[in-house]
C-alpha cells in the first residue's frame, strides 16, 4: 500500500465522529480501487478497527468502578427524580384543578360581563323600539282618524332616522318593510275615501240638482212676476239681456245649506297624499276614470217613454254632477282641466239629446213636453249660472218646440175631427147681434150685417175651427211659460208650424172626408174654404209679424191687416183643399152623367126618322139644371164655370165612347140624323148656361164634327184640306176611321148595288186614313227613342 494511501486512511482514522468517517470512507474505497491495494486498504482497516476495540476495552476496564457508582447515582437520582416527577405531577393536578376552576369563574365572569353589555345594548335597542312602536301606534291612530300624511310623514320619520342606527337587526328590516307597505296602505285609504266620497255625492247628486234648480225657479218666478209686462212685448227687446238680468241676482250655496253639505276634503286629502307620494298623475287618472263611469250611470237603464220622474231625477243629476265639477274647477286648480270637464259636459248634453228627441217625437200629450221642457230650461239656467257652455242643450230646446207642435198639431186635430164629423154642412143661421158678435165678427170683420137673424154662407164647422185654430196658436204660445230664452225660436216656428197645423189637422181631414159627403155637403165645403181664407191668412200674417202673443179672437178689426189675395203658402193649402172639394163634386156629377148615359137607347141601324130627343138626355139636362141652380148656387160664378166646363166635357166624352164602342157595329143614316139632334139639343143647352166661356169652349164640338161626318153626302171631303179645318178639324184620324168603318158596314157590297159609290167612296177614304194613320204611328215611335236619348 503506497504512502498516499496510508496517509488518506490515517487520516480518517483521526476523524472522530462516525458521519464523518463516513464521509470521507467512499473516496478511500475508490482510491483503493483505482490503485489495486482493496486487500491491504481491508487488512489496514482491520488492523485498526482491532486496535479501537483493544483501546476502548481498556477504557472500560478503567472506568467500570466509577461507572457502576455513577450507575448506582443515576438509579438514585432516578427514584428522587420519579418521586418529583410524582409529586410535580400531583402538583400539576392540583394546579390543572384550580385553573379550570378559574378559567370557569373567568368563562363566567366574562359571560356575565358579555350579558350585561347586551342587556345594556337590549335596553337601549328596546327604548328605541318602543318609541318606534309608539310613533307606528301613533301613525295608526292617526290613519283611524283619516289623517293620512300626517302619518305618512310620522312613519317616513321613523324610517329614515330611528330605525336608521339599527339597520343590522332583523327586526329593523322588517319594521322597514312594514313601514314601506304603509305607503300603499295609506294610499289605499285615501283612495277608498274617494271612492266614497264620490259615490256620496252621486247620490246626493239629484238632491244638488233639485236644490239649484228650486233656487232658480223661485227666481224664474220672482222676476215673472216682475216683468209681466216685458213678456208681453218680448220680441220688441233682447231677450238675453233680461236673461242675463235672471242670472245675476241669482245668489244660492248648492253644496252647503239646509238641504245638503258637501265637503272636499276627502278630495284634498287623496290630492295630499298622492302628491306627497310623488304619484298625483296616478291619482288625476283614478278621478277622470271614476268621473266618466259615474257620468254613464247618470242616464236612466232603458227610458222607452218619457217618464216625467225619471228625466226629472236625471236632469237634476246631471246639474248636482256638473256643480261638483265646477267647484273641483275652482276649489283645486290644476287638478282638473277645463277641457275634461267640458268633454263631460259636452259628452253629457249629446247623451241627453240622443235619448230624448226620439222620445219627444213619440210623445202625444203636450203637457209632458211642456213639463219636460221647464226641466230642461232649469237646467240650461243653472249651468248658464255655472258657466258652462247651453247651446246643445238650446238646440234641444228648438226640438222642444217641433215636439210640442207636433203633440199639439195632433191634439186640436182630434178637436178638428170632432167639428168635422158634427158638421151639419149647411149654411149657418145667426139668431141675434150677441151670436154673431160672439162667432162671426172676431173672425170675419168685413161682413156687416143690418138685421137678424141672417144666414151666412158658411156652415158651423167655420167658426169652431177659427176658435180651434185660435187656441191652437194661444196654446203653442204658452211653450214659453215666463221663458225669455226661446221667444225668437218660437215665433219664428210658429207660422210653419201653423200652416202645418191647418195643412194636416184640418185641410187633409176635411178632404178625407169628401168621398162619403153627398154633393151639397161637398159644395158646402168650397163655400167653407172660401170663408177659412180670411181668418186664416190673417192669423198666419199676424204670426209672420211676431204679434202672434196676442189671441186672434182679441184683435180688434182696426188693427187687423186687411185681406190679401196674394199667394202664400196658406193659401195654397186651403186652394188645394178646395180645388179637392171642386174635384169631388166633378166625380160625384160625372157619376150620376155615368148613369144617365148607361140608361141611352140608340137603335144604330134604325130606319124610322126620330123627330125628339132622347129621353135620358132630358132627364139628365133636368138633373144638371137643378144641380146648377140650386146645390151649386152657393159657389162662385168662376167655380160654377169650371164645373160646366168639366161637366160638358165629360158629357161629350162619355157620348163619343158610346158612338165609338166596339159593340156598335154600323149606323144607319137615319140613326146618325137622330144622334145629330141630340147633340143640337145639348148644345142648345150649353148656350143657355151663364158665362161666356161656356160658349166659348164649345164642349160638344167633337160630337157635332161626328155627326156631320156620318151624315156627309160625301165622305171624301175630311180628306179636303180646307173642310177639315172648318168641319172636322176636332176630330182625329183613328176616331174618323172607326166612324166610316160603322158607316160602311151600312152599305151593301154587292155590285149592282145603289150603295156601291158611296161605298167606294168610304173606302178610298178610309185606306187614305189607315195609311195616315200608319204614318203617324211610325213617327211617334220613332220620336220617342230620340226623345229618351235627349
Amino acid at each position: 500500500m503506497d504512502t498516499e494511501s496510508v496517509q488518506f486512511l490515517n487520516n480518517i482514522t483521526s476523524i472522530e465522529t462516525d458521519n464523518d468517517v463516513i464521509e470521507h470512507l467512499p473516496q478511500l474505497i475508490t482510491l483503493a480501487c483505482q490503485k489495486g491495494q482493496e486487500r491491504q486498504v481491508i487488512a489496514q482497516m482491520q488492523e485498526m478497527i482491532n486496535e479501537s476495540a483493544i483501546k476502548v476495552e481498556q477504557l472500560c476496564t478503567d472506568n467500570n468502578e466509577a461507572f457502576n457508582e455513577s450507575v448506582s447515582s443515576f438509579h438514585t437520582v432516578r427514584d428522587r427524580v420519579n418521586q418529583l416527577q410524582t409529586s410535580i405531577l400531583e402538583l400539576n393536578n392540583d394546579i390543572q384543578a384550580s385553573g379550570r376552576d378559574l378559567q370557569d369563574k373567568k368563562s363566567q365572569l366574562k359571560e356575565l360581563h358579555d350579558a350585561e353589555n347586551n342587556l345594556n345594548a337590549y335596553k337601549e335597542n328596546l327604548v328605541i323600539y318602543l318609541d318606534v312602536f309608539n310613533h307606528i301606534e301613533k301613525a295608526g291612530s292617526y290613519f283611524k282618524e283619516k289623517r293620512y300624511y300626517k302619518a305618512l310623514r310620522l312613519l317616513d320619520e321613523i324610517s329614515s332616522t330611528r330605525l336608521k342606527r339599527m339597520s343590522e337587526y332583523s327586526l329593523t328590516k322588517a319594521l322597514v318593510n312594514s313601514l314601506s307597505s304603509s305607503r300603499e296602505y295609506a294610499k289605499s285609504l285615501a283612495m277608498k275615501d274617494l271612492h266614497e266620497w264620490l259615490f256620496n255625492i252621486r247620490e246626493k247628486s239629484v238632491i244638488i240638482g233639485s236644490f239649484a234648480f228650486e233656487k232658480m225657479d223661485e227666481r224664474r218666478r220672482s222676476w215673472a212676476r216682475e216683468f209681466a209686462q216685458d213678456l208681453q212685448n218680448i220680441n220688441t227687446r233682447s231677450p238675453y239681456s233680461l236673461h242675463l238680468a235672471l242670472l245675476n241676482t241669482v245668489d244660492f250655496s248648492p253644496l252647503n245649506n239646509e238641504a245638503i253639505k258637501i265637503t272636499f276634503e276627502p278630495l284634498y286629502t287623496g290630492i295630499h297624499i298622492f302628491s306627497y307620494l310623488g304619484i298625483l298623475d296616478e291619482f288625476q287618472l283614478s278621478f277622470e276614470k271614476d268621473r266618466r263611469l259615474q257620468l254613464e250611470s247618470l242616464a236612466p237603464k232603458s227610458l222607452n217613454q218619457l217618464d216625467l220622474k225619471i228625466v226629472g231625477n236625471w236632469l237634476k243629476a246631471i246639474a248636482g254632477f256638473m256643480i261638483i265639477e265646477y267647484y273641483v274647477l275652482q276649489r283645486v286648480p290644476g287638478f282638473r282641466t277645463l277641457d275634461e270637464v267640458d268633454f263631460l259636459w259636452s259628452s253629457i248634453c249629446d247623451k241627453l239629446s240622443d235619448t230624448l228627441i226620439p222620445l219627444l217625437f213619440q210623445e202625444q200629450s203636450t203637457a209632458t213636453i211642456m213639463k219636460i221642457k221647464n226641466l230642461v230650461m232649469l237646467l240650461i239656467h243653472t249651468m248658464e249660472f255655472f258657466n258652462f257652455p247651453v247651446w246643445k242643450l238650446h238646440g234641444l230646446c228648438i226640438k222642444l218646440i217641433d215636439a210640442f207642435g207636433g203633440a199639439l198639431i195632433y191634439k186640436h186635430a182630434g178637436m178638428f175631427a170632432e167639428t168635422l164629423d158634427n158638421d151639419n154642412y149647411a149654411p149657418l143661421e145667426i139668431k141675434d147681434e150677441q151670436m154673431y158678435c160672439e162667432l162671426i165678427q172676431p173672425y170675419w170683420y168685413d161682413k156687416k150685417v143690418d138685421s137678424f137673424p141672417v144666414t151666412m154662407p158658411f156652415s158651423k164647422m167655420c167658426y169652431e175651427c177659427c176658435q180651434n185654430a185660435d187656441s191652437f196658436i194661444r196654446r203653442f204660445f204658452m211653450f214659453l211659460n215666463d221663458s225669455i230664452t226661446l221667444a225668437v225660436e218660437v215665433n219664428e216656428r210658429a207660422p210653419r208650424l201653423f200652416r202645418r197645423f191647418i195643412k194636416f189637422g184640418f185641410v187633409n181631414q176635411l178632404t178625407d172626408r169628401l168621398p162619403r159627403l153627398g154633393i151639397s155637403q161637398v159644395a158646402q165645403v168650397v163655400q167653407n174654404f172660401d170663408a177659412f181664407e180670411e181668418p186664416l191668412l190673417r192669423m198666419e200674417r199676424i204670426l209672420s209679424s211676431n204679434k202672434s202673443i196676442t189671441p186672434m179672437a182679441q184683435m180688434l178689426p182696426e188693427n187687423a191687416q186687411p185681406s190679401s189675395h196674394k199667394a202664400t203658402e196658406m193659401l195654397e193649402e186651403i186652394s188645394h183643399g178646395r180645388k179637392q172639394a171642386l174635384h169631388q163634386i166633378f166625380i160625384c156629377i160625372n157619376h150620376k152623367i155615368d148613369d144617365f148615359v148607361d140608361l141611352a137607347e140608340y137603335d144604330w141601324i134604325t130606319t124610322t126618322p126620330r123627330t125628339t130627343v132622347s129621353g135620358y138626355l132630358q132627364e139628365m139636362l133636368a138633373y144638371l139644371q137643378t144641380m146648377y141652380m140650386e146645390i151649386l148656387g152657393g159657389i162662385d160664378n168662376s167655380d160654377k164655370s169650371y164645373i160646366y166646363l168639366e161637366t160638358l166635357d165629360h158629357l161629350s166624352t162619355a157620348i163619343m165612347k158610346l158612338i165609338t164602342h166596339p159593340s156598335v157595329r154600323r149606323i144607319s143614316s137615319t140613326a146618325a140624323a137622330g144622334f145629330k139632334l141630340d147633340i143640337e139639343f145639348l148644345e142648345s143647352f150649353a148656350a143657355k148656361l151663364p158665362g161666356q166661356s161656356i160658349v166659348n169652349a164649345d164642349s160638344f164640338i167633337e160630337l157635332r164634327q161626328s155627326a156631320k161626318l156620318l151624315q156627309a153626302e160625301n165622305v171624301e171631303e175630311y180628306m179636303d184640306a180646307d173642310k177639315f179645318v172648318r168641319d172636322f178639324s176636332r176630330l182625329d184620324t183613328s176616331t174618323a176611321i172607326k166612324l166610316l168603318e160603322k158607316l160602311l158596314n151600312n152599305y151593301s157590297a154587292l155590285p149592282l148595288s145603289n150603295d156601291r159609290p158611296k161605298r167606294k167612296a168610304i173606302e178610298h177614304v178610309l185606306a187614305a186614313l189607315r195609311k195616315r194613320l200608319a204614318q203617324e204611328i211610325a213617327q211617334a215611335q220613332a220620336q220617342g227613342p230620340q226623345k229618351s236619348k235627349a
